[in-house]
C-alpha cells in the first residue's frame, strides 16, 4: 500500500507539475497574443498619425497660399495706379468691369489715353511678374464682368513644373461691387499652385 500511495503521490505531483507547466503555457500563449495586439495598434497610430499630420501640412499650406492671394488682391486693388491723378486700381478695374466689351468706358481714359482695361492688363501683368512668377508660383488669375463673362485682356496664367494637382490650388474670389447699388459685382479670381478649377 505504500508503494500505491508513493505512485498515487508521485502521479499527483506529475499532474500539478503538468498543469503548472501547461497554465505556463498557455500564459505565455495570451502574452503573446496581447503583444501582438499590442504591436498592431502602435502601427495603426502611427498611420492615424502620419495622416493628420500631412492633413495639417496641407491646411497649413492652403491657408498661406489663400492669405497671399487675399493680400496681393487687396494691395493691387489699392495701389495707385497713376492712370490719372489719385486713381486706384480698383476704380480702373470697376470702369473696365463695366464695360468689357469697349475695353472700358470712353468717358474714362487714362492721361496716356489707355482705356481702363488695357491699361489694367499691363499693370496687372507686371505685378504678378514681380511678385508670384518672380516666387515661382503657379497661378492664374483672371477677372469676371458682372454679367458672368471672363474679361479676356485681365487673365493671366503661370505655371511652374509640369502636373497640377487640383487639391494644392487655392483659390480666392474677390467680389467688387461696380455701382452704388451693390447689385451688380464683379469677381477677382486668383488661384495659387495651378489652373483655376472654377
Amino acid at each position: 500500500m505504500n508503494k500505491k500511495k508513493k505512485i498515487q503521490k508521485k502521479n499527483l505531483h506529475s499532474f500539478f507539475i503538468n498543469k503548472k507547466l501547461l497554465k505556463n503555457k498557455k500564459a505565455q500563449v495570451e502574452i503573446v497574443g496581447l503583444l501582438i495586439i499590442v504591436i498592431m495598434i502602435s502601427i495603426i497610430l502611427l498611420f492615424a498619425l502620419k495622416a493628420m499630420l500631412d492633413k495639417k501640412d496641407s491646411s497649413q499650406n492652403e491657408f498661406i497660399q489663400r492669405s497671399l492671394a487675399s493680400s496681393f488682391i487687396g494691395s493691387m486693388l489699392n495701389t495707385n495706379s497713376i492712370c490719372t491723378k489719385d486713381t486706384h486700381m480698383d476704380k480702373v478695374l470697376i470702369d473696365c468691369a463695366k464695360y468689357p466689351t469697349m475695353g472700358g468706358s470712353n468717358e474714362f481714359k487714362c492721361d496716356n489715353g489707355m482705356k481702363s482695361c488695357e491699361f489694367a492688363s499691363i499693370i496687372i501683368e507686371d505685378m504678378l511678374n514681380k511678385t508670384l512668377k518672380e516666387w515661382k508660383k503657379s497661378y492664374e488669375f483672371k477677372v469676371k464682368a458682372p454679367e458672368g463673362q471672363l474679361i479676356e485682356e485681365l487673365n493671366f496664367t503661370n505655371t511652374v513644373g509640369n502636373e497640377i494637382n487640383k487639391d494644392s490650388v487655392t483659390t480666392f474670389v474677390q467680389p467688387l461691387s461696380v455701382d452704388t447699388s451693390g447689385y451688380r459685382t464683379m469677381e477677382i479670381i486668383l488661384c495659387i499652385g495651378g489652373k483655376c478649377f472654377i
